[in-house]
C-alpha cells in the first residue's frame, strides 16, 4: 500500500510540475504582449510620472469599460491581464492590466481599493505606481493622475490626507476635456470613488488578518497599504505557483512514504 501511495504521489507531483511549467510558458507569452503595448509609453527619456500618465491614457482608451468576463481555467480568478488588454474591463480590470504592464518594466505597482467608509466594502479600484521613493496614483477608467508640480505626482496617501486634491483635479480635467467627457460624471460614480479609506489588502476581514495587521503595525506605517502581490491579480501566475507548491507537497509526501517503507524494511 505504501509503495502505491509513493508512486501515485510521485506521478501527481510530476504532473503538477509539468502543469506549472506549461502555465509559466503561457504566462511569459502573455507578458511579451504586455511589454510590447507598454514599451512606447514607458521606454522614454521623460520622467517616470509622465510615462505612467501616458500609459494610463493608453489603457483608458484601449477597448471598453464593461466588466471583463474572461477567465483562465477558473472563473473565480477573473481575467488575465492579456484578456483585459484585448477586451477591455472595469476599474479593477484596467488597474490589474496597468499593474501587470508596469511590473514587466520593473516598476513596483499595487492595486488600491477605495471605500466610502472605514468598514464599507470597496466601491472603486485604482493603482499606485511606486518607483523608488515616488508614489503615483492613477485611475485608468477615468484617465486621472494627480500632478503636484515640477514633474512630480501625488500618491494615495497624499490624496487621503489632502481630500481637496481630488475635487480640484476633477474641476481642472472637466474644464480641459469638456462637460461631455467621462470625467464629468466621476462624482456620480459608485460610492467610494474617493481616497478617504484606501486599502491594498483588507486586513479587517477575519480575526487572523486583524491579528496580522496588529503585528505589521509594529513595523510599518499603514499596513493596509502594503504592496499587493502580483500573483493575486494574475491568474496564470497564481495557478503556476499553486501547482508548483502542490507538486512540492506531493514530493514531500512521497519522501515521507519512502522513509516509512525503509523503516519497515529495517525492522
Amino acid at each position: 500500500m505504501l509503495r502505491v501511495i509513493r508512486v501515485s504521489s510521485l506521478l501527481a507531483a510530476l504532473s503538477c510540475f509539468l502543469l506549472s511549467a506549461w502555465m509559466v510558458v503561457s504566462w511569459e507569452r502573455d507578458n511579451r504582449e504586455l511589454r510590447a503595448f507598454g514599451a512606447p509609453y514607458l521606454e522614454t527619456d521623460g520622467s517616470i510620472g509622465d510615462a505612467i500618465a501616458a500609459l494610463t491614457d493608453a489603457v483608458y482608451n484601449k477597448e471598453g469599460f464593461a466588466k471583463n468576463k474572461g477567465f483562465f481555467l477558473f472563473k473565480q480568478l477573473g481575467p488575465t491581464p492579456l484578456q483585459i488588454l484585448e477586451q477591455g474591463g472595469d476599474c479593477a480590470d484596467k488597474s490589474r492590466l496597468s499593474a501587470a504592464i508596469l511590473d514587466e518594466f520593473g516598476i513596483d505597482t499595487t492595486l488600491v481599493m477605495l471605500s466610502p467608509c472605514a468598514d464599507c466594502p470597496p466601491g472603486h479600484t485604482v493603482f499606485e505606481a511606486r518607483p523608488n521613493a515616488e508614489r503615483i496614483a492613477s485611475d485608468p477608467v477615468y484617465n486621472i493622475v494627480f500632478p503636484s508640480g515640477d514633474g512630480q505626482y501625488h500618491g494615495v496617501v497624499a490624496l487621503r490626507n489632502n481630500p481637496e486634491l481630488l475635487p480640484e483635479r476633477l474641476d481642472t480635467l472637466i474644464e480641459e476635456r469638456g462637460p461631455q467627457d467621462k470625467i464629468a460624471f466621476y462624482r456620480a460614480a459608485a460610492d467610494g470613488a474617493h481616497y478617504g479609506y484606501p486599502k491594498t489588502i483588507n486586513l479587517e476581514k477575519t480575526a487572523a488578518t486583524r491579528m496580522l495587521k496588529s503585528v505589521l503595525a509594529r513595523f510599518v506605517d499603514d499596513p493596509e497599504l502594503l504592496r499587493r502581490p502580483r500573483f493575486l491579480e494574475d491568474p496564470k501566475l497564481f495557478l503556476a505557483l499553486a501547482s508548483l507548491g502542490l507538486g512540492g507537497m506531493l514530493l514531500g509526501l512521497a519522501g515521507l512514504v519512502s522513509l516509512g517503507i525503509k523503516r519497515r524494511a529495517d525492522v
